[in-house]
């Protein structure tokens, strides 16, 4: 920084660390002067609404792809090792109470696969299974565990606009906190849903009537907002549990779990 004080990743760096330590000032400081190097650095901008409480705006595709890109290495051993994670695990219990464990399905779909830890817990109940994610390095992970049929880069709505099949099972993992508006994805998911899906999903709690961005960068919903939107996409919400995700800066993060089915029309 003392030979170079704009060089733009010292900057995102040190803007991370400010963050991660509770420095929200600084922490914005030098987010700033990474877009005053860069004024289309989607993660700093997004951050910068994140920590200030604004609206982020325009699409987060290449902040995910980025986030994940760089965390697909360390991803497994920093999630589940270091923060507990236990969505996959949850989502599958939750889905065995759910459904008495009878269900089998002809095609899934894993929503934000990641590096396929979601599609692990469910294998076993999909006939054939497909994946998709933005980060094409997390997808290269995926990909060597042999439980996808195709492993699509891209987003929800972008792949789902380029093909034809059908589907009979939905999953999203810890995937809607990078989305925040979910209507255009639930109205996707629905046109390449058979008469008999099944949606399982999780979303990081929030208090109200809608969804808002935490400072983590992440966005939460509430129910009242999944329940209304679920009707006015034409999905039933089949059930729906409370849990614990993740464990963050040493405090558990709130969530629920989500079984959507078709609305009868």
């Amino acid at each position: 920084m003392r030979l170079d004080p704009h060089h733009p990743a010292a900057n995102n760096n040190l803007a991370y660390l400010y963050h991660l330590g509770g420095e929200i000032d600084l922490a914005v400081l030098f987010y700033k002067k990474v877009l005053e190097h860069n004024p289309e650095h989607r993660a700093a901008a997004h951050m910068i609404a994140a920590l200030t409480g604004t609206r982020s705006t325009g699409s987060l595709d290449s902040y995910v792809k980025e986030v994940f890109d760089q965390y697909s290495l360390h991803f497994e051993q920093n999630l589940v090792t270091e923060l507990e994670y236990c969505v996959p695990t949850a989502l599958r219990s939750a889905f065995d109470r759910v459904t008495a464990r009878k269900a089998r399905y002809a095609h899934g779909l894993d929503l934000g696969c990641g590096t396929g830890l979601g599609g692990a817990a469910f294998a076993d109940l999909v006939e054939v299974l497909d994946g998709l994610d933005l980060s094409e390095k997390m997808i290269a992970i995926a990909a060597g565990k042999k439980i996808y049929r195709n492993l699509y880069p891209g987003s929800i709505v972008d792949i789902l606009a380029g093909v034809e099949e059908t589907f009979d099972f939905y999953l999203a993992a810890d995937v809607f906190g990078y989305v925040g508006d979910l209507e255009e994805t639930f109205v996707r998911l629905r046109q390449h849903a058979r008469r008999d899906v099944l949606f399982c999903f999780s979303t990081e709690s929030a208090e109200g009537s809608g969804y808002r961005l935490q400072q983590t960068g992440r966005f939460a919903h509430s129910p009242e907002y999944i329940d209304t939107l679920a009707q006015t996409t034409r999905w039933q919400v089949a059930a729906v549990h409370e849990t614990l995700l993740r464990k963050e800066q040493g405090a558990w993060v709130k969530g629920d779990l989500w079984f959507l089915s078709l609305a009868e029309s």
